[in-house]
């Protein structure tokens, strides 16, 4: 219960470091976790122990007398896992698409949850408008992607359509 708790703690703080770009002082930190203790005796020990994982283990790192995710990857990777549980996780990703900022937390997030309905808007813009790169980009996340995923094989058909076209510019084929 103190791993899953503490991954929860962990990814819901990586969300707000990300997306609001701030640390967290130390009480919050404690205060956030008090929040997700079920209610009981047992529930100190858990919270020691998730205190002891957070702090521990050094997935956070001091930033004066804040604490952050101590590392980009962690950050984004955590983010990613917050926002595939968020309800409004699609619409947050969706808005960030573009943003190359978001280029690891996209390809996180494509592991972890169902991109179809992102994968449709790079397919157009690889199809409509010759964007190569958003097709490579799909190409990227059917690497991490679950293997079942419907949109495979509509990638490897454009993919090839793409790299067999005479009227590719041949540095792109």
């Amino acid at each position: 219960q103190a791993r899953v708790l503490t991954l929860n703690a962990l990814s819901h703080l990586a969300k707000i470091h990300r997306m609001e770009r701030r640390a967290f002082s130390q009480q919050e930190i404690y205060d956030f976790v008090s929040s997700l203790l079920p209610p009981g005796d047992a529930s100190s020990k858990l919270e020691s122990a998730i205190r002891r994982m957070l702090f521990d283990t050094h997935l956070l790192q001091r930033e004066g007398k804040s604490w952050a995710p101590a590392h980009y990857i962690w950050d984004d990777f955590l983010t990613a896992w917050a926002l595939a549980e968020d309800p409004i996780g699609a619409d947050i990703v969706k808005a960030h698409l573009d943003d190359p900022a978001w280029t690891l937390l996209l390809e996180f997030y494509a592991g972890l949850e169902d991109v179809l309905p992102l994968v449709l808007i790079l397919f157009n813009e690889a199809t409509a408008y010759g964007n190569v790169e958003s097709l490579l980009r799909a190409a990227r996340w059917s690497v991490v992607a679950p293997e079942e995923v419907s949109w495979r094989k509509t990638l490897m058909k454009i993919l090839a359509h793409t790299f067999s076209d005479t009227d590719t510019d041949r540095h792109v084929r």
